[in-house]
């Protein structure tokens, strides 16, 4: 439902007034039938658990105006114009989340009502005008798209871990990875990577954010690390996996393993606080935990299936299958690269920041158009953060 302007003073009471006047007038009609079967207003003030010089009151008033609707309490009071546009400037530089008591600091002569008029008013403004776009995603074929990332405990699994590096099947929820590891250096993803797909078979896609970038190559770092990097993107190619990189800086773009850690980070605490040391995990709770989220979660709802029910009634992927994604990418990334290659003049070559965006828009394309990702979109407005000082309450 349309959310109502904000108003004050007369019409902001307008429709209690009326209200009250009617039923005033239904009172007084009840009265009037009462006096007519010969009983006194008086009786009829009882009945209705009213003084009987509250329904004179009425009566009179009935008779000398038809009971006008009156504004109740002080009339309102605005600013001129020039403090208005001085709020209006505050709420331009401050923001929503400025609060009343912050506004009667700067403005003392305004009242009370006013402000909270004009901050209501402003705030209203904002979240029609500032919408985001919202995306839903749906991912159908279990086993297509996998997701890595790192978590970092509070203090190091069994002492001597400090790292725990997860992998995620997107489609079921399935956790299919929680390994303890020293570092997060590359050689540790490859063999742990490795030894996924010997053992469940290799994915389309693999999602990361850019920790994982295996096409960038550091003069500043050692050998070791470059060709760890090498090693990486080499078993990922003779896999033909797709390395699905997230946008610099939003690290919302793989917000379904950072979901997945959530979970994990949960039901670690619960199985190292049931056995006696609470905060201080050990590769059996690591294991626990994941094992538990895949047994007794359902991410879809609670009529769907456990993500380990859902992982071992997967489909295999076929070689077809491999293929025609690996031809549909190549289709799209070429004609990514040859849009923005219009845009820049004549002899200037694409950056190594737009082959990356052009190769991540190219596989989420080509995902969508081979019924592996679909989406709902809708725009919203966010949520307003105040800072302590600007709390309204």
């Amino acid at each position: 439902m349309k959310s109502t302007r904000p108003q004050r003073g007369e019409k902001a009471q307008e429709n209690r007034r009326e209200l009250e006047r009617s039923v005033r007038i239904d009172t007084l009609a009840f009265a009037h039938w009462v006096q007519w079967q010969g009983f006194s207003q008086r009786i009829a003030a009882d009945k209705l658990t009213l003084h009987s010089g509250t329904l004179a009151e009425w009566e009179r008033r009935w008779k000398e105006n038809k009971l006008a609707i009156e504004p109740v309490g002080r009339p309102t009071r605005d600013s001129d114009w020039e403090t208005r546009q001085l709020m209006i400037g505050l709420f331009h530089l401050v923001g929503p989340g400025i609060g009343l008591p912050c506004l009667r600091a700067f403005f003392p002569d305004a009242s009370k009502g006013e402000l909270e008029y004009m901050l209501e008013r402003y705030r209203r403004v904002h979240l029609r005008r500032n919408k985001v776009a919202l995306h839903v995603l749906r991912w159908h074929k279990p086993g297509s798209v996998w997701a890595m990332d790192f978590h970092q405990p509070q203090r190091p699994v069994d002492g001597i871990y400090p790292y725990v590096f997860l992998v995620r099947d997107l489609a079921t929820g399935n956790n299919l990875l929680s390994l303890p590891v020293p570092s997060r250096q590359f050689h540790h993803v490859t063999a742990a990577l490795s030894a996924l797909f010997q053992n469940l078979g290799a994915p389309l896609v693999l999602k990361s954010d850019c920790e994982f970038d295996t096409s960038r190559f550091a003069a500043a770092d050692d050998d070791s690390k470059n060709q760890a990097r090498q090693v990486l993107a080499q078993l990922l190619n003779d896999h033909r996996v797709f390395h699905l990189l997230s946008p610099p800086y939003t690290p919302e773009y793989n917000a379904s393993i950072e979901a997945g850690i959530g979970s994990f980070q949960t039901r670690a605490h619960h199985e190292a606080a049931r056995h006696g040391h609470a905060g201080e995990w050990n590769c059996e709770d690591v294991e626990a935990a994941r094992l538990q989220a895949n047994e007794l979660a359902r991410p879809w709802g609670h009529n769907s299936d456990t993500p380990d029910t859902a992982w071992a009634t997967r489909p295999p992927l076929s070689a077809e299958d491999r293929a025609a994604f690996a031809t549909t990418v190549q289709q799209f990334e070429a004609e990514e690269r040859l849009q923005r290659q219009e845009q820049l003049l004549e002899g200037i070559p694409l950056g190594q920041r737009d082959i990356v965006s052009c190769r991540r828009v190219a596989i989420s394309r080509a995902l969508v158009a081979r019924g592996f990702l679909s989406f709902r979109r809708r725009r919203i407005t966010l949520p307003i953060n105040r800072a302590v000082w600007s709390n309204v309450r």
